[in-house]
């Protein structure tokens, strides 16, 4: 893949990488630390902004599809790398 492949290619400070259950889980920790990592400056305007959207959305479900095995082997065959690599499970 050519993101992997040129990842390291980033300027230090300009990349982070982070769980989406990071960002469900602690919306407000997880948006904090990406701003101090990429040395951003403004967060609590940008904060108020965001707790204004997540209230707004905040009774929406994740959708949950189930794949019959033919899919799963599919999907598994193309991403189980990326999966492996952070740390989802097959």
């Amino acid at each position: 893949m050519i993101f992997e492949r040129d990842r390291q290619r980033a300027p230090q400070g300009s990349f982070h990488e982070l769980k989406f259950e990071e960002l469900e889980e602690k919306p407000r920790e997880t948006l904090q630390l990406i701003y101090g990592r990429l040395g951003l400056s403004g967060f609590e305007q940008f904060w108020q902004k965001a707790e204004t959207y997540l209230e707004s959305v905040s009774h929406y479900r994740k959708n949950f599809y189930h794949l019959d095995e033919k899919s799963k082997q599919k999907v598994q065959q193309r991403w189980g790398r990326n999966f492996k690599r952070y740390g989802y499970s097959e």
